[in-house]
């Protein structure tokens, strides 16, 4: 399957499970699904998130993890409601959206990609209690990432990067 476009009669649905489905960019629509909480896209072949997703208003819950040639995430602009984001084990070398437009996220997983830096906008998710970015390319946080440490404590995933002893350092150091 390398579509989705919504099921006629499946306005109310709260859940979506499409992983390990070959899905690709082709025409992913999910505009119609406007009370979905959850959605599953992991193990499958997205090289973008689709920009439909910005429409799902209620969405709290977004698995695009083992999405082996996924390396643009900008389409999760504007996801409000947006509580938990795994984008793990993906293709992505940068993190190229803005995080302020995200204020709801708690956990946030991007472990095993080639991200070699962090938006200063990650600073500002002030309900985040999660971040996992180990076994990525980083060598230092940025100087605002001490605004996380009230809520992320010791939920930090720092290893496996080449910069992990500079990075807990620095982690180890915020107020």
């Amino acid at each position: 399957m390398t579509d989705f476009a919504y099921p006629v009669g499946f306005s109310s649905l709260s859940s979506l499970d499409l992983a390990y489905n070959q899905l690709t960019n082709g025409n992913l629509d999910f505009t119609g699904l406007q009370n979905l909480q959850i959605l599953d896209l992991s193990s499958n072949q997205l090289t973008s998130a689709p920009s439909s997703i910005s429409s799902l208003n209620q969405i709290k819950i977004l698995n695009l993890d083992y999405n082996p040639t996924l390396s643009d995430i900008s389409g999760l602009d504007s996801t409000a409601s947006l509580e938990f984001l795994h984008i793990n084990h993906c293709g992505l070398s940068a993190l190229n959206m803005d995080f302020s437009t995200i204020p709801n996220l708690h956990e946030l997983g991007f472990y095993s990609n080639s991200v070699g830096s962090l938006p200063n906008s990650i600073c500002g998710l002030a309900n985040l209690g999660s971040l996992f970015m180990a076994n990525n390319q980083l060598n230092t946080l940025p100087a605002c990432i001490c605004n996380l440490k009230a809520n992320v404590g010791i939920n930090i995933g720092i290893w496996g990067n080449p910069g992990e002893v500079a990075m807990q350092a620095q982690w180890d150091a915020c107020p």
